[in-house]
């Protein structure tokens, strides 16, 4: 992988990281993900939602925007951040593996 060499190319909107829970929406066999450190520093609370419709940059005095999700379920844990900055992501593992969708 690429990123695991050279890092993340973002966007002036940065890029939604994941953090807890992941559903897994590909019906791909063979799926390949990569473990990210995320350094959020003072996190700016946006609606989900607002954001996926009208992205904003990150406000100043703030290093990434915290995403929250009111439809989501609360007993689950799942976050997600917008980052901004190269430094800010260490991609760690490249992790490959089959799913058997016969279980």
């Amino acid at each position: 992988f690429k990123v695991c060499q050279k890092g993340y190319e973002f966007p002036e909107t940065g890029i939604i990281f994941n953090v807890g829970f992941y559903r897994i929406r590909d019906t791909k066999k063979e799926i390949s993900c990569v473990m990210n450190k995320i350094s959020v520093g003072k996190s700016y609370c946006y609606g989900k939602n607002k954001f996926i419709n009208d992205p904003i940059s990150c406000p100043d005095g703030f290093e990434s925007i915290y995403l929250y999700n009111e439809e989501e379920n609360p007993q689950v844990f799942k976050h997600q951040y917008v980052v901004f900055k190269n430094y800010q992501v260490l991609p760690i593992y490249v992790i490959d593996y089959v799913v058997d969708t016969e279980k």
